[in-house]
C-alpha cells in the first residue's frame, strides 16, 4: 500500500529497554505454528522522522448491529455512520473474547487470550512483563504513547500500561449502582485532546477507551435524543414489551442483572432504549474527538482503528443485558473501521471475516515502524496470530480479496473464553462449549458474573445469514457437513493448544492483588470474581 508521507522534524528517541520476550510463550507459539502466515507485513520500516501517527479507539460493550453502518435503523450514531462511510468498514469483525480484559490484551499484543498470561479470565491475572505490547513497539520507535481508559478492569494493575508514557486510569466520576469511579465519554475525550495538545511535532500512538455503553445503562439527561429513540427502538423479535424480573446475580440469566437494575424499569424496551441512548452520547463525544484529532498537526492523516472489546446479550441464549457467558455473535460480533483521509480507502466494505486481534499488526504497519530483522522484538510480531489488515484498505486491492468467501491465507479466526470457543471458517461461525470441561467446572460459579455456568451447546451461523438476520423469511441453506467437520477439527486443535499453553503459562501467572474497594467496583461492573 502506498502511504503518503511528509517530512517532520526528528523526534527524540524514547529510552530503549532491553528486548524482553517471555521464552515459554515464544517457544509455545513456535511449537503450535500459530503465526500470521504469508500475509504478514515485511520487516523493517520508517524511522520516527517520517512515521505516521496511529490511534486506537475501543468502545466497551458495543454490539455491531446497534450501529447505523451495520444496518441499525434508529439513527443513534450519525457521526459514526459517516465515519464508517469515509473509511473502510469490516462487515464481519470478531472480538477475540467476550469480556474486557482478555479482549483488550489480545488487541494490544496480537495474541489470542489463551496465548497470554491475562488469559480468558477478566482481570484475575496481569500481563507478564515479558510480552511486548503495541505501545512498547511504538515507544521504542520514538513515538509519544498515551492512553485514556475508563473501566476499572483496565487499571494499571492489569499491566496494559506497558509502553505507555502516559496512562490515565484515574476514574473520578461515578455512575448509578457503582461503588467506584468510572469515566464518561465526554470527559475521556477532554483528557485525550488535552494530551494531544501537549506536543504538535512528535508522532504519537493514542489509545482512547470509551466505557459508556457498558451497563448500567445511564445515559446523560443533557443533549439531544434521536427522534427515533424517543419513539422506541427496533423490536425484531417482538419482545420489547416483555417484563423481566430483577436477578439475584450479575449473569442476566433470564432476568435483569442486579447491577443493571434501575427501579421502575422492567421491560426489554426500557433497557434497549437506554443502551441506544448511551451509544448516541458516545457518538457525539467521538465526533468532537475526531474533529480535534484531524485539526492536530500530526493527526490530520493519523490512521484510526475504531472497534469494540465485545458486545452484549439482549436475550440470546436466555441472557439479558450482560456479557462473558458465551461467545455467541451477540457478544463477539463487533464493529471495526479503519479511517484516514487519503490513506485508507473510503467507502469500502470488506466482507472477508477478520479479527480485531489484527489491530496489533495493522497499527504497526500503518505507523511504518515494524521491527528490523535483527531486532529481538521482531519475534513478538512474528508470533502475532493475525496479520495487518492494511492491505485490504488499499484502493488498489483486488475486489476478490474483499469478499466473504475470499481465498484467505490468514487461516481461521478463533474466539476464546472460559467456557466456550468459536471459529470462523468456510463462511460459517461455529461456537461450542469447551470439550475438556467436567462436572466440577459446570457446578462452580461463573467468576465473571457470580451466576451459575450452564452448557450452551453447539451453534453454527452462516455468515450470509448473519448479514441479514431476518433473511426475508427464507431459512438459510444448511451448512456443508464438510465445513462443520473442519470447524470441529480446528476447535479440537485450538483447545489442545490452549491446554498445552495453560500449563506453560501458569508459572508466569500471578493473582492481581485487589483492595476491597476494587473488588466492589468489579462486582458493580458485573464481574463478581475480579
Amino acid at each position: 500500500m502506498s502511504i503518503r508521507r511528509r517530512p517532520i522534524p526528528p523526534a527524540p528517541r524514547a529510552i530503549r529497554r532491553p528486548p524482553r520476550i517471555a521464552w515459554p510463550l515464544l517457544l509455545a507459539l513456535l511449537l503450535v505454528g500459530c503465526g500470521a502466515g504469508d500475509d504478514a507485513p515485511a520487516r523493517g520500516g520508517a524511522s520516527s522522522s517520517d512515521a505516521r501517527a496511529v490511534v486506537l479507539i475501543t468502545i466497551d460493550t458495543l454490539r455491531a448491529d446497534h450501529l447505523g453502518s451495520y444496518g441499525y435503523g434508529v439513527g443513534t450514531d450519525p457521526f459514526l455512520t459517516r465515519f464508517a462511510a469515509e473509511g473502510t468498514r469490516f462487515a464481519h469483525a470478531f472480538a477475540p473474547a467476550s469480556s474486557t480484559a482478555p479482549s483488550h490484551t489480545s488487541m494490544l499484543t496480537g495474541l489470542y487470550p489463551s496465548f497470554h498470561t491475562v488469559g480468558p479470565w477478566n482481570g484475575h491475572h496481569p500481563l507478564d512483563a515479558g510480552t511486548v505490547t503495541l505501545a512498547e513497539h511504538l515507544a521504542d520507535a520514538g513515538f509519544r504513547t498515551g492512553a485514556v481508559v475508563s473501566n476499572p478492569v483496565l487499571s494499571k494493575r492489569l499491566g496494559l500500561d506497558q509502553g505507555f508514557a502516559h496512562y490515565d486510569d484515574a476514574l473520578e466520576g461515578r455512575e448509578r449502582n457503582r461503588p467506584m469511579g468510572e469515566r464518561r465519554a465526554d470527559r475521556a475525550v477532554d483528557l485525550a485532546l488535552d494530551w494531544l495538545d501537549e506536543d504538535a511535532a512528535q508522532p504519537f500512538f493514542l489509545w482512547l477507551h470509551i466505557q459508556d455503553p457498558h451497563g448500567p445503562y445511564t445515559p446523560p439527561d443533557d443533549g439531544p435524543v434521536p427522534a427515533n429513540l424517543a419513539r422506541g427502538t427496533p423490536d425484531p423479535d417482538g419482545d420489547g414489551a416483555r417484563v423481566l424480573e430483577r436477578g439475584l446475580d450479575e449473569s442476566g440469566d433470564g432476568a435483569i442483572p442486579r447491577y443493571q437494575y434501575i427501579e421502575s424499569l422492567i421491560t426489554v424496551d426500557d433497557y434497549r432504549r437506554r443502551y441506544d441512548r448511551e451509544i448516541a452520547f458516545v457518538d457525539r463525544a467521538l465526533a468532537r474527538f475526531v474533529a480535534g484529532l484531524r485539526a492536530h498537526p500530526r493527526g490530520a492523516d493519523a490512521v484510526v482503528a475504531l472497534t469494540a472489546d465485545h458486545g452484549e446479550a439482549f436475550g440470546e441464549d436466555g441472557f439479558w443485558f450482560a456479557h462473558s457467558q458465551s461467545v455467541g455473535l451477540d457478544q463477539v460480533a463487533v464493529p471495526l473501521v479503519l479511517h484516514a483521509p487519503d490513506v485508507i480507502a473510503a467507502g469500502r466494505v470488506v466482507m472477508r471475516p477478520v479479527s480485531n486481534l489484527a489491530v496489533f499488526a495493522t497499527l504497526l504497519d500503518a505507523a511504518g515502524v515494524l521491527p528490523a530483522d535483527d531486532d529481538a522484538r521482531a519475534a513478538a510480531l512474528a508470533a502475532a496470530q493475525q496479520p495487518s489488515l492494511l492491505p485490504l484498505t488499499d484502493p488498489a486491492a483486488p475486489a476478490a480479496a474483499l469478499t466473504r468467501d475470499a481465498d484467505d491465507r490468514r487461516g481461521p479466526l478463533f474466539v476464546d473464553s472460559l467456557n466456550q470457543i468459536g471459529v470462523v471458517v468456510d463462511g460459517v461461525y461455529v461456537r461450542r462449549d469447551r470439550a475438556d470441561l467436567d462436572d466440577a467446572f459446570w457446578s462452580q460459579g461463573n467468576p465473571n458474573t457470580g451466576g451459575a455456568w450452564r452448557p450452551l451447546g453447539l451453534e453454527l451461523v452462516p455468515l450470509a445469514a448473519a448479514e441479514n438476520p431476518e433473511n426475508d423469511g427464507v431459512a438459510p441453506a444448511a451448512p456443508d457437513p464438510a465445513a462443520l467437520q473442519r470447524a470441529g477439527e480446528l476447535l479440537d486443535a485450538y483447545e489442545a493448544r490452549s491446554e498445552r499453553l495453560r500449563r506453560m503459562l501458569d508459572p508466569l501467572r500471578r493473582k492481581v492483588p485487589l483492595t476491597q474497594e476494587q473488588r466492589d467496583a468489579l462486582r458493580a461492573l458485573g464481574y463478581a470474581g475480579g
